[in-house]
């Protein structure tokens, strides 16, 4: 038991240091922001793309346990990545598909069949990422 609370204090005391370090050093959490660097984005700026609506079988064995309509937008600032993302359109619809025909079988409830869509768009989210990390789209919306 002595040995666990030594432990404990001395992982404590290193990250009492590691903090100290970061706020020294202006890292992490502890970074400055120089206000002049901060580029403000207005709504005006946001372009709302909508896509043509995904229709999901959902699986489970060899019985279709549910079959979703899914109407999407995409969020992009400025007019660059709208066009961008018009003229991928196909390429994104045919990922977010795949990602949602293999993902939702693992989020849709078994009992009641509800479906979570906090982490449906997180997950959208994430595939658009992946697919265009550079930022072109800003959100993935339901």
């Amino acid at each position: 038991m002595k040995t666990v609370a030594i432990i404990v204090v001395v992982l404590m005391i290193l990250a009492g240091a590691a903090m100290g370090v970061m706020n020294f050093l202006e890292i992490g959490p502890f970074a400055v922001v120089d206000p002049d660097q901060v580029e403000e984005v207005s709504d005006e700026d946001h372009i709302f793309i909508a896509m043509d609506p995904l229709i999901v079988n959902v699986f489970s064995g060899n019985k279709i346990i549910a079959t979703l309509r899914v109407s999407l937008k995409l969020d992009t600032v400025g007019d660059d990545n709208a066009s961008f993302v018009n003229n991928n359109l196909p390429k994104i619809s045919d990922y977010l598909f795949r990602d949602m025909h293999a993902f939702l079988p693992r989020i849709i409830s078994p009992e009641d069949g509800s479906l979570d869509i906090f982490l449906l768009k997180k997950r959208l989210k994430m595939a658009a990422d992946k697919l265009y990390p550079v930022g072109q789209i800003n959100d993935v919306m339901i």
